[in-house]
């Protein structure tokens, strides 16, 4: 793994050791207030919290086609392509995974699709001010 794709895969797991930090917090928060409620009787102890990840992975999937040119003939070609990869590849280590889980998925969603990425991207690779 190159130097910019470790230090890409490093940031990204820091991201999720920041959403896992806050998942500790918040539950730790309310485990005074679920204990109460456990004690209660009726509706009060019917009530619950939890603490769970939202997201938003049309969102992430439409930023990513914005990318692409999804005319071209390739794995990703057609709006929606990107999407359900990304649902069968990513999203449940997003959903459920450590930040190391997630680095994880996503480097092995690049080193998958690179080459398809890459060959479908709007960008002129033969422009040398773009490289």
């Amino acid at each position: 793994m190159n130097v910019l794709n470790k230090t890409r895969q490093d940031s990204y797991a820091g991201v999720f050791d920041g959403i896992e930090a806050e998942e500790a917090q918040l539950a730790s928060l309310y485990d005074p207030l679920r204990a109460r409620l456990a004690l209660e009787r009726g509706a009060l102890n019917k009530l619950n919290f939890s603490v769970q990840r939202r997201v938003d992975v049309n969102k992430w999937s439409e930023r990513g086609e914005e990318l692409l040119d999804l005319r071209k003939t390739g794995p990703f070609q057609g709006h929606g392509t990107l999407l359900e990869k990304a649902k069968r590849e990513l999203l449940p280590a997003w959903l459920r995974g450590s930040s190391a889980q997630v680095a994880e998925a996503l480097a092995a969603f690049r080193e998958a699709h690179e080459k398809e990425l890459i060959g479908q991207s709007k960008i002129d690779r033969q422009d040398p001010e773009v490289f």
